[in-house]
């Protein structure tokens, strides 16, 4: 992976970590930059970033008070969706709010214009970006 999209990566991670950057904006530069998918491990706090080709790109993220709960509750990952959308609470807010729901994680595929947040038994919640279509 060449500089300038690693310079992106570590703007974006950096951005959403402090609130500075929403999440619309991240996926913009994301895209922008050739960036296919990203995930995010709450367990390790690590985000991995992909390129089409196969190219990826790992870093540590700040880490978000708590831990994934044990129980998986896909109305509360989606409350803390809708809450990050209307930008009354930042990333790590939203991250926090997500852990206390029992996501472990999620994936999102810039391609495939979508959000999947996981549990620790398998379970998951899909969320289409805003204004997506099936």
């Amino acid at each position: 992976m060449d500089a300038r999209t690693i310079d992106v990566i570590n703007e974006c991670s950096k951005g959403s970590d402090e609130g500075q950057l929403s999440f619309p904006q991240v996926v913009g530069k994301l895209m922008d930059a050739g960036i296919e998918r990203y995930s995010v491990d709450f367990v390790r706090n690590e985000k991995t970033f992909y390129q089409q080709d196969g190219e990826f790109f790992s870093l540590q993220g700040k880490r978000s008070a708590g831990e994934p709960a044990q129980e998986f509750s896909a109305s509360d990952v989606q409350a803390a969706i809708r809450k990050s959308q209307t930008g009354s609470i930042a990333y790590l807010e939203f991250c926090r709010l997500a852990k206390e729901a029992g996501c472990t994680g999620y994936l999102v595929s810039l391609k495939g214009r979508r959000a999947v947040y996981s549990g620790r038994s398998g379970e998951d919640y899909a969320e289409l970006f805003p204004g997506s279509m099936n």
